[in-house]
């Protein structure tokens, strides 16, 4: 081989590591840990150190696929996957820590239950639920309760004891009689009212929720109904608001309504809205102090998506952190993003392959 083959030989080989190797454009703040999933759910560990990630079955339409059916457990400085956890039927629909991280809680599309020791992968509790399907959960500040939100017509909020997996308390619409259910939220798009989307527990107790007509419900456990901060959209069954933040300090409720493109924030105490930032997307997320916020968009320029961070208090600073390639794109909905404890990186993912070549990121910010 001649040495002008040998250099070229060498330059293309070099080229070809670094499109397999880099989805995103070249950037030395950012890191990939590679994942072989089409798209994937992810919690990350209140110590930040561990990303706990399951399979979207959306995507795979349901089907039961063997290896993407595990829960993995990945350290994010190291990238190695640290465990799997295994021996559920079904797919899981959405996990959550408990605040030392010591447990995980996984929620399953059969309507299983399952307690995992994150420090060996060894199941502590299972049971089954009477329900079907996705649903989205959370575990509230005292680690020995489990909310979770269940689909139908119409939709519940659930609180459950960990230890015991007793239903210790509901929320659900409230209706006069049957035949007011029957006639009145039976059909699109009336029955948008009595479908959520999203639902957190606020700090003192109370839950909220948003509905698939975009209004904002707070409930008080035991009252049966719930106070209206903001009322249904004239253009309904929209889903425009997939998730809720509260502030770290417990004062303010945050939320992007995919509608207006904007992101709200609300004082919990007062039940007002404060603010509105004329940014936000979808994955958003608050840093630990509470001054910024970050989320993934598109945009004319990138269809695929972006990683955008922006302090709160100034708005017009908005910064692209992170410019995503057409190998991958952003998902809608499905894509997450966090902070992890100390504010000086941004753990990204839930983004869509459509050859389960797809990563994790981890994109080093100024504290």
């Amino acid at each position: 081989m001649s040495r002008k083959t040998f250099f070229w030989t060498c330059i293309l080989l070099l080229c070809g590591l670094l499109v397999y190797a880099a989805p995103l454009a070249a950037q030395s703040d950012v890191r990939q840990i590679p994942v072989d999933m089409q798209s994937f759910g992810g919690r990350l560990s209140p110590d930040g150190r561990t990303l706990a990630i399951f399979a979207h079955s959306i995507i795979l339409d349901d089907v039961i696929d063997e290896s993407q059916l595990p829960i993995r457990l990945i350290d994010i400085q190291s990238g190695e996957e640290l465990r799997r956890l295994t021996g559920f039927t079904d797919y899981a629909s959405d996990l959550a820590f408990t605040s030392d991280g010591s447990r995980l809680v996984s929620y399953h599309q059969n309507g299983q239950i399952f307690i995992w020791n994150t420090a060996d992968g060894s199941l502590l509790n299972q049971w089954i639920t009477p329900f079907f399907g996705r649903s989205m959960i959370q575990i509230l500040a005292d680690d020995t309760t489990l909310l979770t939100l269940v689909s139908g017509t119409p939709f519940q909020i659930l609180l459950w004891n960990l230890e015991t997996g007793h239903i210790i308390a509901h929320a659900r619409p409230y209706f006069d009689t049957f035949k007011d259910f029957r006639d009145n939220y039976t059909r699109f798009p009336e029955m948008g009212d009595i479908q959520f989307s999203a639902v957190t527990a606020l700090p003192d107790g109370r839950l909220v929720s948003a509905t698939a007509n975009d209004a904002v419900l707070v409930w008080t456990l035991g009252e049966p109904q719930p106070a209206i901060i903001r009322p249904s959209s004239e253009k309904m069954a929209q889903f425009s608001i997939r998730s809720f933040l509260t502030s770290p300090d417990g004062q303010s409720l945050i939320y992007f309504d995919r509608n207006d493109g904007q992101t709200h924030i609300w004082d919990i105490t007062a039940l007002q809205e404060t603010q509105v930032l004329p940014f936000g997307g979808e994955g958003l997320s608050i840093s630990p102090d509470g001054s910024r916020l970050a989320w993934l968009a598109r945009t004319d320029e990138n269809p695929a998506g972006d990683l955008y961070l922006a302090p709160i208090d100034d708005p017009d600073s908005i910064t692209n952190i992170l410019t995503i390639l057409p190998e991958l794109r952003l998902g809608g909905s499905l894509a997450w993003s966090y902070f992890t404890p100390d504010g000086t990186q941004l753990v990204v993912g839930g983004l869509f392959s459509g050859d389960a070549q797809n990563a994790i990121f981890i994109v080093d910010i100024a504290a």
